[in-house]
């Protein structure tokens, strides 16, 4: 393991309870099962529910990402009002899954 792989690590927080964004990246592309259901049988009748179901799982990783990091010590100062302190928050890897 590389010294920048290794401080990319130590970097990380908990973003849900006891996985890392990193543990959680994966799981995100559980969307493309919907929309290969909306491409490929957009009018059988499980594809609304099916989808649904990819749609909310991707809603409650990145709400229980934001709660914790909001939670979380040492929390950074939001300012989406200016490119230096969206820049700012994005240099933060944890910050960088959720947004």
């Amino acid at each position: 393991m590389s010294e920048a792989s290794s401080s990319f690590q130590e970097q990380l927080k908990n973003v849900a309870p006891g996985m890392t964004g990193l543990d959680l990246w994966d799981y995100l592309n559980t969307i493309m099962v919907s929309w290969a259901l909306l491409v490929f049988l957009p009018r059988w009748k499980w594809t609304p529910m099916l989808s649904l179901v990819a749609i909310l799982f991707n809603c409650a990783i990145y709400t229980s990402g934001m709660i914790m990091l909001n939670l979380a010590e040492g929390g950074a100062e939001v300012d989406f009002l200016s490119y230096e302190g969206v820049a700012k928050m994005l240099a933060d890897p944890n910050v960088a899954f959720i947004g």
